[in-house]
């Protein structure tokens, strides 16, 4: 790389200053291509048309000559601009002599640095100097700097060239220039003691996100992971951990629903993973069970559980993909907790379980264990009932939900007395997410005072069924009279869910507040305002009849709600399926 003599205007200093970023609209701003370049007066690697962003100018007016031009690349992973100069001829080289000015500004301030030439960002090299003989004359330069991804940025880009034997000023100033890397999903494991950092570009190059596990995905903002696999879940959104479903082999062949929460030594399973690809895409799902658990994936050959299988969509709509996969949980596998992670990324090469996607896609991790002995079929983290303004709201967590179907209330007032049941229907088990813990809600409002008992029974998928229970209350006022206001704002689960072709959305106000809950698609189109107002505070519960604000019934599918109330706002995800 070469040495720069010239005084040029750039200060390593001015990098850690504030950049003034705007935010026009992005129709007018252009966009770098998004490779990697090496400052080192070598220009092989650029690409004269896809890298081309403007023209550079006579004194910096669109009006003026054209006398050189300007090339932009930009590295994701590392947050790296890269800027190519090109005098436009030979008849106008670029002067690189002392005190000529050569600057990139951003938003008025200079980026680059005054130790060119050293080979790490920020960086400036020239291109081809000397130039047709004269060693204050070069062909082109170069120059790298950092800027931070998903922002447009006002840069302005400054030389001098040799035109009409005299100095003439090559500029473009003010352009506004958009990096669009887009957002990086990261797993969510135990990475920087365990796993590694793995992630995907939700966006990448202005793709859009065109491929994702499930149906649902968030920008996280985190890749360091927790033991319970949940840091990179962003509060008031849904849970984009969705896209897997869990089977167990039966002795006739057959397959029984599980949560995931915990496998057995030695046995079969089945894993079905959902995938979501737009019309022509083409992406790799891979997927590692730690079976030994010792913070490693792949460290066994049996733990790579899919290998780079390849999905396509050959439709013209975006179409969800199932691909089906059976497994055998090692007779020797470690009984402890541990993790799966499921990768999907449009890169043509294998995924490893670590490292950032050269492409666009989504990663999910998992927590789960492995044990000696079934599981249990529903393992109760609570139980509880409080009183409310219209009735007993009775709450229930749980852990683990195995060869389970649903729930039934019962009730009574003495707590050896005759117990009956109070809900109508079973209170289906919830389908919406394979693992973690699922909270459930029942409202009974046919009670007046005095003390009451409930029992919660857990239905099996065989027919059996184990109690819960029971645990007391004591209503010291009518339901009818009294008031027990909310504390803070609170938007529930829709319940039922999966639901058709009504469900009961609920909510709870601390204070009369204006607010506003929607229904969404999955796309982030409106299709039905359900409140917009003034609300008073209480507990509040609203129906849904799965129509738009017209009357006409929605497709099946995923829907998303959302509470807007002050500077609360929680997004809730239901399924209607038909």
């Amino acid at each position: 790389m070469g040495t720069l003599k010239c005084s040029v205007v750039f200060s390593a200093a001015l990098l850690t200053l504030s950049f003034v970023i705007l935010n026009p609209n992005p129709a007018l701003a252009v966009e770098p291509s998004y490779n990697l370049a090496t400052v080192d007066g070598d220009t092989s690697e650029w690409n004269h048309s896809t890298d081309f962003i403007s023209d550079m100018y006579k004194t910096g007016s669109p009006n003026g000559e054209v006398l050189a031009q300007l090339y932009m690349r930009y590295d994701c992973n590392t947050e790296t601009m890269f800027v190519f100069v090109s005098s436009n001829g030979t008849s106008m080289p670029i002067l690189a002599e002392n005190g000529e000015e050569v600057w990139i500004k951003i938003g008025g301030k200079v980026v680059s640095s005054d130790d060119e030439g050293n080979g790490s960002t920020p960086d400036f090299d020239w291109v081809t100097k000397p130039f047709l003989g004269n060693p204050n004359y070069a062909k082109a330069w170069e120059a790298s700097f950092f800027l931070t991804a998903n922002r447009t940025y006002s840069i302005s880009v400054h030389c001098n060239v040799w035109e009409d034997n005299e100095s003439q000023t090559a500029a473009v100033y003010n352009l506004l220039v958009t990096v669009n890397c887009g957002e990086l999903d990261y797993g969510d494991a135990p990475n920087s003691s365990c796993y590694g950092e793995a992630g995907h570009n939700i966006v990448y190059g202005g793709q859009g996100a065109k491929v994702k596990l499930g149906s649902t995905i968030d920008a996280e903002p985190s890749y360091d992971g927790n033991i319970n696999a949940d840091e990179d879940d962003i509060d008031g959104y849904a849970d984009d951990e969705e896209a897997v479903t869990f089977y167990k082999k039966n002795p006739d062949g057959s397959y029984t629903q599980i949560s995931g929460d915990k496998f057995k030594k030695g046995d079969d399973y089945r894993v079905v993973v959902h995938a979501q690809l737009y019309p022509g895409e083409t992406a790799k799902l891979a997927a590692w069970f730690d079976f030994f658990a010792d913070c490693i994936f792949g460290n066994e050959p049996e733990e790579l559980i899919i290998n780079n299988v390849t999905l396509s969509n050959g439709t013209s709509d975006i179409t969800t993909l199932s691909y089906i996969q059976d497994f055998t949980v090692p007779a020797g596998a470690t009984e402890a907790l541990t993790y799966m992670r499921f990768r999907l990324d449009t890169q043509t090469a294998d995924l490893g379980p670590t490292g950032i996607g050269n492409g666009y896609g989504e990663v999910e991790d998992y927590v789960t264990s492995i044990g000696s002995e079934e599981p249990v079929s529903v393992a109760l983290v609570s139980f509880t009932a409080s009183q409310m303004e219209y009735g007993v709201k009775i709450q229930w967590i749980a852990a683990s939900e195995i060869n389970h179907a649903g729930y039934n209330i019962f009730r009574t007032t003495s707590r050896d007395g005759e117990y009956h049941k109070i809900n109508t229907e079973l209170i289906k088990y919830d389908v919406s997410s394979s693992v973690g813990e699922k909270q459930y809600q029942y409202l009974d409002t046919d009670i007046l005072s005095g003390d009451v008992f409930y029992k919660l029974e857990e239905m099996n998928l065989d027919g059996h069924s184990t109690w819960h229970g029971p645990i007391q209350l004591r209503i010291t006022a009518d339901i009818s009279t009294s008031i027990e206001l909310p504390t803070e704002y609170e938007l529930a689960q829709n319940y039922p869910n999966p639901f058709n072709p009504v469900t009961a959305i609920s909510y709870s106000l601390p204070e009369p507040v204006d607010m506003t809950l929607n229904i969404y698609d999955v796309q982030g189109k409106l299709v039905r305002k359900l409140v917009s107002g003034l609300q008073p505070a209480g507990v509040h519960t609203i129906i849904w009849d799965a129509t738009t604000a017209s009357g006409e019934p929605v497709p099946s599918g995923l829907y998303l709600y959302r509470m807007t109330a002050g500077e609360f706002s929680k997004v809730g995800r239901m399924t209607m399926l038909k």
